[in-house]
């Protein structure tokens, strides 16, 4: 699925493959799917990561942001975004 790795600086780094990181995105379209997936492949002392995602509608109006906005992305990473949400979107009506 995945693998968390404990950097040198003391952080972590969550690696997803392309598939992987598509298919959570992918999820979020899907009716009834927790939008989640699970990690097993994890530093010693845990047993597994859980992944969730959530709509930017409930995300971004949540009250722990407290109406706080989506930050800038690049152009072309909000163009990329918009075609796959389009398609998703396209998806979410055909699987209904």
């Amino acid at each position: 699925m995945g693998r968390l790795e404990i950097k040198d600086w003391g952080g972590l780094e969550l690696i997803l493959s392309e598939r992987n990181l598509l298919s959570l995105l992918s999820k979020l379209y899907t009716p009834g799917s927790a939008a989640a997936i699970v990690i097993g492949d994890v530093p010693p002392g845990y047993n597994s990561l859980l992944i969730s995602a959530e709509r930017d509608e409930k995300h971004y109006s949540s009250e722990s942001r407290e109406g706080e906005p989506a930050g800038i992305m690049h152009p072309v990473t909000e163009r990329v975004l918009a075609a796959i949400r389009t398609i998703l979107r396209e998806e979410e009506l055909e699987i209904e």
